[in-house]
């Protein structure tokens, strides 16, 4: 088995899995198709809200920390002793030390400095919907599809690829019904009933 292989390379460093057959994955995901032979179970995995956790952050940070949001930073002022302020779209902000964080971004800003950055932008794709009438209980990762299903109280989102366009906006729709394709490979119910938002990012 092909996955096996990735477990046993996981081994040394978190729990690598339990291998589970037709019968243990049912019991485990009734959401799943009952013509699955198998899957593997990560228990110690955990799934978060990526737009909870940031508005937690926010609040936590509220008061020590000021929020400049919509704002491009357009260059770095690199000084001898290093950079201490960033010329934005609202004008120039200063700071005693400058975090460069912006992922994808980052090689553009950095290569003024004299950094050349091996990082390379690449896009994932995700359509949330409403709960479908048999919605996984548990996240469910489709590794043939680089796709995952997640659900939550109110909702429900397939998610994965990774496409490698540069820095091209918009949405790809082929990319989109990969996605519901892969849904309906391995679920009973793929689709909610309405689709709240297509996204990118």
């Amino acid at each position: 088995d092909e996955y096996a292989v990735t477990a046993s390379l996981i081994e040394p460093y978190r729990d690598a899995g339990k291998r589970l057959n037709q019968v243990e994955l049912q019991a485990l995901e009734p959401a799943l198709r009952d013509d699955l032979v198998g899957g593997w179970h990560h228990q110690d995995d955990a799934h978060l809200r990526p737009d909870r956790l940031m508005s937690e952050w926010r609040r936590a940070l509220d008061g020590d920390v000021q929020f400049e949001e919509q704002c491009a930073v357009t260059r770095m002022d690199l000084k001898p002793d290093g950079v201490h302020a960033v010329d934005t779209a609202r004008g120039p902000f200063t700071a005693d030390a400058i975090v460069l964080a912006t992922g994808a971004w980052a090689p553009q800003l950095a290569r003024p400095l004299g950094l050349n950055l091996p990082v390379e932008p690449g896009k994932g794709y995700s359509i949330t919907m409403t709960r479908p009438a048999v919605c996984p209980a548990i996240p469910v990762l489709f590794c043939e599809r680089k796709s995952v299903a997640t659900p939550w109280a109110s909702g429900y989102r397939l998610g994965g690829t990774m496409e490698f366009s540069g820095y091209r906006e918009g949405l790809n729709h082929v990319r989109l019904d990969a996605l519901r394709a892969a849904g309906r490979e391995y679920l009973k119910d793929p689709l909610g009933d309405e689709t709240v938002e297509e996204w990118y990012g």
